[in-house]
């Protein structure tokens, strides 16, 4: 997809997706010509995995309105979901185990892009 469709995705079906299930801390990094696996990570934070869990619900009902390709999701049930979306990849941790692997350190120096 080109970088302005993807932008029209994360705003419009992995916010509202997030926003239901209360995240916060939400960080969208633009990996276009740094990363051969997605063009942009999304990184956000739940209290608990349940949170997570209705978050990957809520993706799989846009996917079904075909709003949304998934092509994985790793981790349902636990404190780190990763869900790849093809273009865009989406960490959703617990508190402790966003601190625990710290992505956002890793990702430091690549730029950010509000949704």
């Amino acid at each position: 997809k080109e970088g302005k469709n993807v932008i029209a995705l994360l705003r419009e079906v992995i916010k509202d997706a997030l926003d239901k299930v209360k995240a916060t801390d939400i960080k969208v990094y633009d990996l276009r010509g740094i990363s051969p696996l997605a063009d942009y990570t999304v990184v956000a934070t739940v209290s608990v995995a349940r949170q997570a869990n209705a978050c990957i619900e809520h993706m799989i009902d846009d996917q079904k309105n075909n709003k949304l390709r998934i092509k994985n999701v790793e981790g349902k049930d636990s404190t780190w979901i990763l869900i790849d979306l093809y273009d865009v990849i989406l960490h959703i941790f617990t508190p402790e185990d966003r601190k625990n692997y710290d992505l956002d350190r890793l990702y430091i120096d690549i730029p950010q892009i509000n949704i």
